[in-house]
């Protein structure tokens, strides 16, 4: 993991060094999910020596700010706690999409890549490993460059519709088996609707590419 640090200057106080490497130091250990980011400290209370930080307690993320929990020693007032205020940019190496990938589309290394890219605003899950993608394909289109979200994706149905696959019905010891038709897309584990040769509709489970149970 590798770091960047952006440490700007507030119009309203000025952090001494101490107070710098206590922030960085809690962020590098707060922070290791993320494969970068940079912060600002934005609102400090005035330190010299007199503060800790307290390490034990879990950084508060709210969107782009963190707020660190800081115990400072007051003269007059004693030990006060309170926040100090960071902004962050979180970056992350995850899947993007190397080109156009149209709905349905089966994602695989030629059509997906990694990058380092910001996720501090991100809304949904990103996909963090190339070898989460066998089996998958997209039901969105999703424009080059896109970041890929666990919820553009969908997996690639082992019996589509139209497919004929042997339907197997179960009762007491007897096993009957026929031939019928999927009228639904679904994976293994889906309950979806046939047609048996007969024109008669149940609803199987899909055990395997070419067979289902029925179970109403």
């Amino acid at each position: 993991m590798f770091y960047s640090f952006l440490l700007l200057m507030s119009i309203f106080f000025t952090p001494n060094e101490k107070l710098k490497k206590s922030v960085e130091d809690y962020l590098n250990k707060n922070l290791t999910q993320y494969d970068k980011y940079e912060f600002t400290i934005v609102n400090a209370p005035e330190v010299k020596n007199d503060f800790e930080i307290r390490n034990e307690a879990k950084i508060n993320l709210n969107n782009s700010f963190a707020y660190i929990p800081i115990k400072v020693t007051k003269p007059n007032s004693g030990i006060v706690q309170t926040y100090i205020t960071v902004k962050l940019k979180l970056f992350k190496i995850i899947c993007i999409a190397k080109n156009e990938i149209e709905r349905e589309q089966p994602l695989s290394n030629d059509n997906i890549g990694l990058k380092l890219m910001n996720v501090t605003d991100l809304h949904g899950t990103p996909v963090e490993s190339l070898n989460d993608l066998n089996g998958w394909r997209s039901k969105v289109k999703i424009e080059p460059g896109s970041i890929l979200l666990k919820e553009f994706l969908e997996e690639i149905p082992v019996i589509n519709k139209g497919d004929y696959v042997t339907a197997i019905a179960v009762s007491g010891n007897v096993r009957i088996s026929t031939s019928a038709e999927a009228r639904q897309d679904g994976v293994s584990g889906d309950i979806i609707y046939i047609v048996t040769k007969d024109k008669k509709q149940f609803k199987a489970k899909i055990l395997d590419s070419n067979n289902v149970m029925i179970v109403e």
